[in-house]
Order: structure tokens, then sequence, then C-alpha cells
């Protein structure tokens, strides 16, 4: 939690705790976020019996004056986004403590499970990844191996083309959530090698002819 000054006044019976006094003496008190479907939400409740208000702010911007909620009862506040911030403060009638602030983060990376290698000719390799990521949400993949230019996309698989034969290569591929945190893993894969005429019309159980 972090902890942004405000104007305070005093209530009846003394000053109105707010700041970061407020948040040492559970005057005002923040949980850490819980995400679901890409969405995080906090409860924020009080100790005391103020009335308790907030605004939220996106992409860390301070808090605005017009904006002030009365906290729903259970005080939960859902719908936030990455870098949303949450500010607080007690209220006695026209005067109200300095407010107490927390942001939304997501702080991990996603989990990449599984590479996996399939569909493997003499030029081809396709790729296909498993991951998840439990807070905002990945938002793109990035494919790259020796002697190619990195791909990105929105899809968990991709195809590697113009590859050489009997050649292995080191795959790596790069998921990033919405909030911009990386994850990367790298497989290896080898091309088949080239056949000949005669080995292909063996293989394929075909006739041959020598011209």
């Amino acid at each position: 939690n972090s902890i942004l000054p405000g104007t305070g006044s005093s209530g009846e019976g003394g000053e109105i705790p707010g700041g970061s006094e407020a948040v040492e003496q559970g005057a005002i008190s923040f949980t850490n976020p819980i995400w679901a479907n890409e969405k995080a939400s906090v409860t924020i409740s009080t100790n005391t019996s103020y009335t308790m208000q907030y605004q939220v702010a996106a992409k860390e911007e301070a808090s605005n004056d017009s904006n002030w909620k009365v906290v729903p009862e259970g005080g939960l506040i859902g719908n936030l986004n990455h870098r949303d911030v949450v500010y607080a403060r007690l209220v006695q009638g026209t005067n109200y403590g300095e407010e107490a602030s927390t942001t939304i983060k997501d702080e991990n990376p996603p989990t990449i499970s599984n590479i996996a290698t399939s569909n493997i000719t003499t030029s081809s390799i396709s790729v296909t990844v498993t991951a998840t990521d439990n807070e905002t949400g990945i938002a793109s993949y990035t494919y790259s191996t020796t002697g190619k230019s990195p791909v990105t996309t929105a899809n968990a698989s991709y195809t590697f083309t113009g590859l050489n034969a009997e050649t292995e290569y080191t795959i790596q591929v790069t998921v990033t959530d919405k909030a911009g945190k990386e994850a990367t893993q790298s497989v290896q894969a080898t091309t088949e090698e080239e056949k000949s005429e005669v080995a292909e019309a063996i293989e394929n159980n075909t006739s041959y002819t020598n011209t």
C-alpha cells in the first residue's frame, strides 16, 4: 500500500485519522488485490465509526476532489485494472481525514507449463505453447529461432518455415501478459533429412522411374 497526502480536517473529538498513520492504526485498511477474469478487486475497511469514501483513478493518476463516493457495504471495490489507484478517506459531516491509497499491480509473469513441437518436415517446425496468467491475462507470444526474425502474435501456436533440412533449432518463446511481465522458455527440435527420390518412393509405396 502506498500513502499519498491529502487535506485533513478535525472532526468531533479530535483529528480524523488519515494518511500513513490511519493505515498503521487500521483506521483505513486495504486487502491485497484478488484477480479473476483479468480484473482485480480489493476490500476497504476501517476500525472506526467514521464514514468511508473512496475513488478509483486510472494509470496511477492523482485523486480528484469531485470523484469521492461512499464505500459500499462490505467494502468491496471491483472491476480494477493494473495500475489503477484506489484512494480512501474517513469522513464526518463536511470534515475528512487525509487520503490513503493502494495501487493495483500485476506482480507476477505468466506461467509456461509446456512447449511442444509437431508437424516437423525438412523445412518447417510447428510450435504450440501452453501458458497461463491468473492476473491481467496473456497479451502475446513471441517466437524466435536461429536465422529467423522474431514473430509476435496473439496465437499460442506458430509454424516456422523455410528452415534447413537435418538441422537442430533452438526455438525460444516469450509470453507477455497485459502488464508487460514476461516469461521465456525454449525447446529444441531437428528438421527431417532430405530423402532421395528412391527413398520417398519406397516410403510412399510408389514406383520410381529413373530418367
